[in-house]
C-alpha cells in the first residue's frame, strides 16, 4: 500500500531524465509535467525525442500574466520535433509556448497549429530577455483581436536586450482584426 502512494504523490516527477539530466519530453504528459518543473526549477533543461501534439492542452512554459514568475533560463533542444499547438488566449494573456524568458536557449524545434488571442503578445516567446533561439520553424497560424498597440511575432512578442535569432524559418500567418 506505501509504495502505491509513493507512486501517486509523485506522479508530477514522472517525466525521464538522461545521463546529462536533459528531461525527456515525448507526451503531452511530458510538457505538462516539464512545465510544473520549471515553476520551481526555472533553468531546467529538455530535449523532445518525439512529435508532441497538444491537442487542446493549453499548457504553457512560463507564467501566462505579464511580467510574472517563472521566466525560464533553461536549454529547450527539440531535435528537430514538432510541437503541434492549439492554444486560445483569454484577457490579457500571454499565448505562447514559452511564455517569458531570461537566457534560455531554444533549438532544433518546430512548432506547428494554431494561436487565437485577445491580447497580442503571440509568439514563440512572449516575453524575452538574454535569449538565444536558433534553428527554428514556426508554421503557426496566429490570430488576434487586440487593437492598437500589437506585439505579435513569429518568434518573440516583446525582447528586453540581448535577445538572437538565428537560422530560422516563418512559414505561418499573422490575422490582426
Amino acid at each position: 500500500m506505501l509504495l502505491v502512494l509513493m507512486a501517486v504523490s509523485t506522479g508530477a516527477w514522472a517525466i525521464e531524465q538522461d545521463s546529462e539530466g536533459y528531461y525527456l519530453i515525448s507526451s503531452v504528459q511530458d510538457w505538462q509535467d516539464f512545465a510544473t518543473i520549471v515553476v520551481t526549477t526555472n533553468d531546467a533543461n529538455a530535449r523532445m525525442t518525439a512529435d508532441v501534439d497538444l491537442g487542446d492542452d493549453q499548457t504553457h512554459i512560463g507564467s501566462t500574466t505579464e511580467g510574472a514568475a517563472p521566466q525560464y533560463a533553461g536549454i529547450f533542444d527539440g531535435q528537430g520535433h514538432t510541437l503541434t499547438i492549439a492554444y486560445v488566449g483569454t484577457g490579457s494573456q500571454i499565448t505562447a509556448p514559452f511564455t517569458h524568458t531570461n537566457g534560455a536557449t531554444i533549438k532544433n524545434l518546430h512548432v506547428d497549429g494554431t494561436i487565437q488571442a485577445t491580447f497580442a503578445y503571440m509568439a514563440l516567446v512572449g516575453l524575452a530577455t538574454s535569449t538565444t533561439i536558433s534553428n527554428v520553424w514556426m508554421s503557426v497560424d496566429m490570430k488576434t483581436t487586440q487593437s492598437g498597440w500589437k506585439q505579435s511575432s513569429a518568434f518573440i512578442g516583446t525582447t528586453i536586450g540581448g535577445t538572437t535569432i538565428t537560422d530560422c524559418l516563418f512559414t505561418g500567418s499573422i490575422q490582426v482584426n
